[in-house]
């Protein structure tokens, strides 16, 4: 019992030495708001997923700190513009409806690996270990799907 840790809270009235479980009880809500700060921090990478890089180092050169609309469309990426017809926007997510609608109607290993390459960023290879497939069957599988998924479209438009 002598090399036993003891756990100690700093509260008001000072530091109290508690049980190794109400300290982890305690400790875990502070954990989970540092890790949340700590993840706020990272810029997200061009796939989508977060950058484990030192912002310093990282080759997207972002700060990981909320960026303006000006920013954004300085560094040439697409920002709705100042004072935009809402009726585009409105179009433009009946439009994405559609695809998603589209999507479903493709077979459901069609569907699936469009899916995870698109929505989810995974790689061919990946996708292919994930499905069964070769890595060639996939990219097959993806663009006939692509093809199908036009023809779906332009009877929409």
């Amino acid at each position: 019992m002598e090399n036993e840790k003891t756990y100690t809270i700093a509260n008001i009235f000072g530091e109290v030495e508690v049980g190794k479980e109400l300290y982890f009880e305690y400790m875990r809500e502070k954990w989970r708001e540092d890790k949340r700060l700590e993840r706020q921090t990272r810029c997200r990478a061009d796939h989508g997923n977060r950058c484990l890089k030192d912002c310093g180092e990282c080759k997207h050169d972002r700060t990981g700190t909320p960026v303006s609309i000006d920013v954004l469309a300085e560094a040439g990426r697409h920002t709705a513009a100042h004072g935009a017809d809402p009726a585009d926007a409105v179009e433009k997510l009946f439009e994405y409806e559609a695809l998603y609608a589209a999507i479903d109607k493709l077979p459901p290993r069609d569907s699936s690996i469009v899916r995870m390459l698109k929505l989810q960023g995974m790689t061919e290879r990946a996708v292919a270990e994930k499905v069964g497939l070769t890595q060639k069957g996939v990219n097959y599988v993806y663009h006939k799907s692509l093809a199908r998924l036009r023809e779906i479209m332009s009877e929409w438009r």
